[in-house]
């Protein structure tokens, strides 16, 4: 099974709840092409395995790999305001806010910076 492949299996794995499958799935996707787009799948799967510390690692590598991956700044944010990073956490709203100040979940982290006495604008 090809990249593309795997990053299909572990996503539906992931909508299903099967967050430890998803990992695996992610992990083999990573194995054959590491990408930022896999590697945001592996570390919202592994939050969702309750691994923050491997999902920071994931999600890091993800934007290290695209600093214009909005969406892993998302997961990457609520991974460090769920370990009670909250210096990291508006630092990776803030990131997604500048890159996508009108985005879909815009005022979604907004609250969350406001929740975390981050900038709300």
């Amino acid at each position: 099974v090809a990249y593309a492949g795997h990053l299909e299996a572990a996503h539906r794995k992931y909508l299903a709840g099967d967050f430890v499958a998803a990992v695996g799935e992610y992990r083999n996707a990573i194995a054959v092409r590491e990408t930022s787009a896999a590697l945001f799948g592996l570390g919202r799967a592994l939050a969702g395995a309750r691994q923050p510390a491997l999902a920071v690692d994931a999600l890091e590598r993800a934007v290290a790999l695209d600093a214009q991956n909005a969406d892993a700044y998302i997961a990457l944010g609520q991974v460090y305001a769920a370990e009670n990073r909250p210096g990291d956490a508006r630092r990776a709203f803030a990131r997604y806010l500048d890159l996508s100040p009108a985005g879909e979940q815009a005022s979604d982290v907004r609250a969350h910076l406001a929740r975390l006495g981050g900038r709300s604008n």
